[in-house]
């Protein structure tokens, strides 16, 4: 009886953990979210502080020599720095998207496009912070 209540409560946490997730995400420290499905971005409170992460928890960055809102990171850069793209136009909030020269579209947060950092291997890893003093973590001010 106990087994059947337990794995009963088990089945509801999920289902509802499933639906929360797949509507938006809401960090653990309250901080703002964004749509996961639409936006594909979030804040995460690291040691750094509150920090705007892909849905998967993995810190975003911005590049200096980006100008006008258009990247400049392609090629061998772009292997090291994935831009963080969006299937959809996003004109939203503080985010929209940029064409990049593939045709793919390409996420911006306050005009600056946003790209991952292939050193970072785990959710709140901010391993590629003021690398060649032109990259940059993203922070988000409640």
């Amino acid at each position: 009886m106990i087994k059947q209540q337990l794995a009963g409560a088990a089945i509801i946490s999920m289902s509802l953990l499933v639906v929360g997730c797949a509507n938006a995400y809401q960090s653990s420290e309250g901080s703002q979210s964004y749509s996961s499905s639409k936006v594909g971005a979030i804040t995460q409170q690291t040691a750094a502080g509150n920090i705007l992460a892909d849905a998967q928890g993995m810190t975003l960055y911005t590049f200096d020599k980006d100008s006008q809102g258009i990247s400049k990171c392609y090629g061998p850069c772009e292997q090291k720095w994935p831009p963080l793209k969006s299937k959809v136009e996003i004109d939203e909030m503080d985010f929209s998207t940029v064409s990049r020269k593939d045709g793919s579209l390409q996420l911006r947060y306050k005009g600056q496009p946003l790209y991952l950092w292939v050193g970072d291997k785990k959710p709140g890893d901010t391993t590629g912070n003021g690398i060649k003093g032109v990259w940059h973590i993203v922070p988000v001010v409640k």
